[in-house]
């Protein structure tokens, strides 16, 4: 034997075998080599790998090893392996009191969960076993051990990248559980000791997460798992890494090659880490002043209370500060409230230039070379010199120009809300929220602005975009799956973006320094030893630090406050501080414009100025007023003078100067205006300022004399909604001859969901009459210039707040000049303009003298009417439990009144009250039309002494009801009819259209819960002697005991058509409508119809609406839910949809209120 191989032999014996290179008590190798009949045949260890379904192995090459499983991530359980289907009889051969287990793995899509390898039952209060796998796009490893009897799940700090490999590796030695991901430590914990706890039943499955509940399968590539009965330690899975990681391809990360901070989070990839390390400690070196933004959406609701979730937090937070980037000795930060970019000196933080666009500039710039490329909310890309800010380029990304009202701001009907993202030359980015309305992803060539591509897309596009597996990746608002846009040229496997393990305090922002992490939090900002997780650093800072950059040595930070701040290791006895925040000088009005002022009802919303020379007129309105102002300056006008002015004034943002374009005007949305105000010849441009103002009191002003042109009226043809059913007969119509599809935005923004009731309460209607639209807030009232958005007066309202409208009532009601609110048991007017309150109205006395609360609410002319019911009758709690007893479910109690009354409206005198002689009258069947009070009235006296003021239909109807007409004027009873409403069971409406009253209830058909269906009898009466004309009886294809208003919904009536979903009948004849082509549509969600003259809108797991002429159904938004009653409004030529998803903590990615116009329309 050769001398060298003894000594080799010897040398084996004597030495430790590594622990990777010990064998695995379980191995599979999951290739073609490998396959059996219908099983993968083990490499180590006694269990097969079994399965079902067909199966796939790879044959690219340069996507990994060849003949690889390939898994499609079937949701069922059809494409399955399983190593044991009885975990209690595998944990004999399972390791029990250590562990290693090891998957060599490409993940290409990721869903929520998904397992590499399982043997677990994760069941609410009932968690065994262990896990390895991905939640979230983050690697995983769970185990359970005897002494918690509980799941601990580790999870990497990165997020993965789809389309590569990975080697993920999870260790349990019976005290420490550790996760490992391509040989690097990624987590660890010492929550869990002892023998690993198995459940008694269960399976062991390869390629999925499953237990009894859940079967989450990989959609990628598995190549092989082991599993040994020992931890390995740190090095040996090094070790493992290494052995086996020239077999896959582009498995080691590439990081960004990139000096300082050019881009939001240092990266394309938004790492948020440089390899640079930061020297210890740090002092402020200087700080810089600027105005606060102005965010775009408002905070959340508080909670959501039918998941019982408390504290939300804001899902979009990416315009909350002006954030920061920096390089080659420069920081550049955007700004959302003065839609200036600023240029500050790294060193000394001294402003070097300012660019202001025509729109907020929501998300950080980015720097290329050179070059500083930014989107803003006026729909365009600007590229400018780094140097000293000098326009190289400004391209329209926006499809075309039209001009909105945007979150309380003039915008593009397209605005650039992901930033800008530079890629080998080519400047990335996305124009437009709505995609019902356009959304365009659009590529620029950096060096001259060229449009190189672009793509229409789905989803909301808002928030930075990123580099991901080779692809162009956005994020989508609240919705928090983003979206793959665009293929970009590969470069290997990215490092993935680090999430933060910081304390909760810090959540703001987070970046990394070298061996240091860094949070944001309330009022200051700290960095923590990456390792240990210990505080090393800390400085105050003014306000929440929502951006952090580090560049030069330095810690940049700005918070939501308007602080901007550096940081750095060279002391600063005095650090400089600098202000870019223009003053507002005041002076007295110009005589135009005090004349102009005369004549504003109020002097908020939206200005414009025609025909300028300069913007000193647009100046001179808005220091004047709280409007913001568009001048349109002449063709030889200098816009660069103009916006140096307005920066001079203080008020950029509120003024902006655009240049007029060669022939006619920039495009607009009609009637956006408050006011239009024209400079020097007026005789070619009345016409088309007009058409931008408001209906119902838009002014054209001419500033040479300060004389009123034009003051807008009323708009023909558009309708109203005064009461919650559109008007006081419960029509749930506005007979608006405009609102139909295609529909356009007119403006979105406030009021949003903080201050609205919860959507599950479902409460009453918003209103909209002259122009104004009311919105119900949770015990407040809110009005709303119904045609730019903006929030005219916000009044708190104690004890206005009702819940389950439709069985009740409403206690909104608005006319030409006021909005009425009932409350408690009083009702207050309130001026419309201004929300000053004009009148307080009480419940007459009752004949027992004890008070009463106001229930029903109607004004009809000049005439009040209201009812009294007992107190606390109309439910007002805001909890789970309220929604589940008053706003879900079968045969729950109705609100009833015990009297009606009338009020003169002006001034308030008495006219009548009318006391039932039987029994509670149901507020929901109460209806006003053609000079008479039409109710249903209870024969069950009982139900008047309800401690509750409430009853069943059950109650209210088995022993007899009438039909009851009081004129109005007197309340005399014109008739009193008994008939037999004794079938109702759930819900109850009273609508009068045409010399009719119909009368709609529902009923269950039995009470299987899988057989019986939910019915609608429709009942049909004259309003004059109430004599039945017809009746009919439809069934439903819902289920009963339902949950989203299946036994509910309200009909309409339009013209001589009655609507009960699906079907339609003819008013006169009682005859079913054989045309109404959504009669086998079945929608999906809450709430109940609204209609125009010739559109019905509704909730279909979004804003939905159906043409009744074209037969035609079509999507209003797909990003948004409306409210689970009614809030979309179709009146005043527009469809309204303020806020009513409040506390909705599904993925919509847009939560606000909103308004459309006809495409085309007036």
């Amino acid at each position: 034997m050769p001398r060298h191989l003894s000594t080799f032999l010897i040398l084996s014996v004597t030495l430790p075998l590594r622990a990777a290179e010990l064998p695995p008590v379980a191995r599979w190798q999951l290739d073609r080599g490998h396959l059996t009949t219908r099983s993968i045949r083990p490499l180590a260890g006694r269990l097969k790998a079994t399965f079902t379904g067909p199966i796939k192995f790879s044959t690219d090459r340069k996507s990994g090893p060849t003949g690889t499983l390939e898994l499609s991530g079937q949701s069922s359980p059809r494409q399955r392996f399983q190593v044991a289907t009885d975990i209690g009889r595998a944990s004999a051969i399972l390791p029990t009191r250590q562990l290693t287990v090891s998957a060599w793995l490409r993940i290409d899509a990721a869903g929520e969960w998904s397992g590499f390898v399982s043997a677990v039952q994760d069941n609410g209060t009932y968690e065994k076993g262990w896990i390895l796998g991905q939640h979230l796009s983050r690697f995983t490893f769970a185990l359970c051990s005897t002494k918690t009897g509980k799941l601990t799940y580790l999870e990497s700090p990165r997020l993965f990248e789809t389309g590569h490999w990975y080697h993920v590796v999870g260790t349990y030695d019976g005290k420490r559980q550790k996760l490992f991901v391509d040989g690097q430590l990624q987590g660890e914990s010492t929550a869990q000791s002892g023998p690993i706890a198995y459940p008694p039943k269960g399976v062991v499955t390869l390629g999925a997460y499953e237990d009894d509940n859940e079967y989450y399968p990989l959609v990628g590539s598995l190549e092989r798992v082991s599993i040994w009965d020992t931890a390995l330690a740190d090095r040996d899975v090094q070790h493992l890494f290494r052995q086996r990681s020239r077999k896959f391809p582009g498995i080691t990360p590439t990081r960004p090659q990139v000096v300082d901070w050019p881009t939001w989070n240092r990266d394309n990839q938004r790492t948020g880490v440089t390899e640079q390390p930061l020297k210890l400690p740090l002092v402020r070196q200087w700080t810089h002043r600027i105005p606060a933004p102005a965010p775009a959406w408002p905070d959340p609701a508080r909670q959501d209370f039918w998941h019982r979730k408390q504290d939300l937090r804001a899902r979009v937070t990416y315009d909350r500060v002006a954030h920061l980037v920096a390089a080659a000795g420069r920081v550049i930060l955007g700004h959302s409230a003065d839609d200036t970019v600023r240029c500050l000196d790294l060193a000394t933080g001294r402003l070097v230039w300012t660019v202001t666009a025509d729109g907020p500039v929501r998300l950080a710039p980015t720097i290329s070379g050179n070059r500083v490329l930014f989107g803003s909310d006026d729909g365009h890309v600007y590229c400018v010199s780094l140097i000293d800010g000098h326009r190289h380029w400004k391209q329209p990304a926006a499809p075309q120009l039209r001009w909105i009202a945007g979150n309380q701001r003039l915008i593009s009907a397209w605005p650039v809300r992901t930033g800008v993202l530079v890629e080998s030359g080519i400047a990335y980015c996305c124009a437009g929220v709505f995609p019902t309305q356009g959304v365009h992803q659009v590529a620029f060539r950096v060096r001259d602005g060229r449009r190189l591509a672009t793509n229409r897309l789905t989803v909301s596009a808002q928030g930075y975009l990123a580099r991901r597996s080779g692809r162009l990746f956005v994020t989508t608002g609240r919705d928090p799956a983003g979206s793959f846009v665009a293929e970009l040229k590969r470069r290997g496997k990215g490092v993935g973006r680090e999430l933060s393990r910081l304390p909760d305090d810090y959540r703001f922002a987070f970046v990394g320094a070298g061996d240091l992490r860094i949070g944001g939090a309330d009022g200051h900002v700290a960095a923590f030893d990456r390792r240990s997780g210990n505080k090393v650093w800390s400085a105050d800072v003014q306000g929440r630090a929502w951006s952090l950059a580090i560049a030069g040595g330095l810690v940049l930070v700005s918070t939501d406050e308007g602080q901007v701040s550096a940081f750095g290791p060279m002391p600063a006895a005095s650090p400089p501080a600098h202000d870019s925040r223009p003053d507002t000088p005041g002076s007295p009005p110009a005589k135009w414009s005090a004349a102009v002022l005369k004549h504003l009802a109020h002097r908020k919303g939206y200005g414009i100025v025609l025909g300028s020379r300069d913007a000193s007129p647009g100046i001179e309105l808005a220091r004047h007023t709280s409007m913001r102002v568009h001048v349109i300056l002449n063709n030889s006008t200098s816009t660069i003078s103009a916006r140096t002015s307005i920066w001079e004034s203080g008020l950029a943002g509120r003024v902006t100067a655009i240049r007029s374009p060669s022939k006619g005007l920039p495009p607009y949305t009609a009637g956006l205006f408050n006011v239009a105000v024209l400079s020097g010849p007026t005789r070619n441009r009345i016409q088309q300022a007009t058409r931008l103002v408001r209906p119902w009191g838009g002014l054209v002003v001419d500033m040479a004399s300060g004389s009123i042109l034009v003051r807008r009226g009323p708009l023909e043809g558009a309708g109203h909604w005064s009461h919650m059913y559109a008007d006081a007969a419960n029509t749930v119509c506005s007979n608006d001859r405009f609102v139909s599809g295609p529909l356009d935005l007119q403006w979105f923004g406030p009021p949003g969901p903080r201050q609205m009731i919860d959507r599950h309460h479902r409460t009453v209607a918003p209103l909209f009459v002259a122009g104004r639209l009311f919105v119900p807030g949770d015990n407040r009232v809110i009005a709303v210039d119904g045609y730019n958005g903006t929030v005219l007066w916000n009044n708190k309202v104690p004890g206005s707040r009702r819940i389950g409208a439709f069985r009740d009532c409403s206690y909104l009601a608005a006319t030409d000049d006021s909005v009425y609110v009932a409350a408690g048991r009083r009702c207050l007017r309130f001026d419309g303009d201004s929300g000053r309150t004009l009148t307080k109205f009480a419940v007459p006395p009752a004949a027992d003298g004890k008070a009463r609360d106001w229930g029903y609410l109607a004004v009809v002319g000049d005439i009040l009417v209201g009812s009294a019911v007992s107190p606390g009758a109309s439910r007002r709690e805001h909890s789970r439990e309220a929604i589940e007893e008053g706003t879900y479910y079968d045969r729950r109690p109705l609100v009833g009144s015990e009297y009606l009354f009338a009020f003169d409206r002006k001034t308030g005198r008495h006219l009548w009250s009318y006391h039932t002689g039987g029994g509670l009258l149901p507020n929901p069947a109460i209806a006003i039309t053609g000079g008479a009070v039409s109710l249903i009235e209870s024969d069950n006296r009982e139900t008047v002494k309800s401690a509750t003021g409430r009853a069943t239909p059950k109650d209210l109807f088995s022993k007899g009801a009438r039909l009851v007409s009081l004129d109005l004027k007197t309340g005399s009873v014109r008739f009193s009819r008994p008939h037999d409403f004794s079938a109702i069971q759930h819900s109850v409406y009273l609508a009068a259209a045409g010399g009719q009253l119909v009368v709609v209830g529902s009923r269950n058909d039995g009470d299987n819960p899988k057989t019986s269906r939910v019915w609608y009898d429709i009942q049909v009466f004259d309003d004059t002697e109430g004599d039945q004309q017809w009746t009919a009886s439809q069934k439903q294809s819902t289920k009963i005991g339902g949950s989203h208003g299946e036994q509910d919904h309200h009909p309409v009536i339009i013209g001589s058509t009655l609507y009960c979903e699906p079907f339609a009948w003819n008013l006169n004849t009682g005859k079913r409508e054989p045309n109404f082509g959504w009669k086998n549509q079945h929608r999906r969600g809450c709430g109940t119809l609204t209609a125009s003259a010739s559109t019905v809108f509704f909730r279909d797991g979004t804003a939905s609406m159906f043409d009744l002429k074209s037969n035609t159904y079509s999507k209003v938004t797909t990003t948004t839910r409306p409210g689970c009653w009614i809030n979309m409004i179709p009146a005043g030529g527009l469809l309204l949809v303020p806020e009513a998803s409040s506390g909705c903590t599904c993925n919509f990615a847009i939560q606000t209120s909103l308004a459309f116009r006809p495409r085309g329309g007036k």
